[in-house]
């Protein structure tokens, strides 16, 4: 199934809404997201096999993953925008790109972009 890029972009934004709800754990909102498709896609407007696809394209094995090899595994927007604004400054426009991927709920965007607070955190 191909799910439209507007409708990847509504269920991106309810995951990262949905991911607010939950306290800013990514990886319960794509499972409680997933245990209830056909809600979320009442919600969003298409249809559940939309959702599975997109919640088994964006990473729902990764952010499992991430739980196991990560300490933190998901951040807030401000987070996302700090980081944004200083590779922007810095020039760095890969991760200009990745964080804006990040902010619109791509989860393995969001895992690079908390790697990369790790790192800056470590080296201080």
């Amino acid at each position: 199934m191909t799910t439209t890029s507007a409708t990847a972009e509504k269920i991106a934004r309810y995951a990262t809404e949905h991911t607010r709800d939950c306290g800013g754990d990514r990886a319960r909102a794509l499972r409680e997201m997933d245990d209830e498709p056909g809600e979320v896609a009442r919600a969003v407007g298409c249809t559940a096999a939309e959702i599975s696809d997109w919640i088994d394209r964006h990473g729902e094995a990764e952010v499992y993953s991430l739980e196991v090899t990560m300490t933190k595994t998901t951040a807030t927007d401000e987070e996302i925008m700090a980081l944004r604004t200083e590779a922007g400054a810095a020039g760095d426009l890969e991760q200009v790109e990745i964080c804006d991927r990040a902010l619109a709920g791509d989860a393995e965007a969001m895992a690079e972009c908390i790697a990369v607070m790790a790192d800056a955190e470590a080296q201080h």
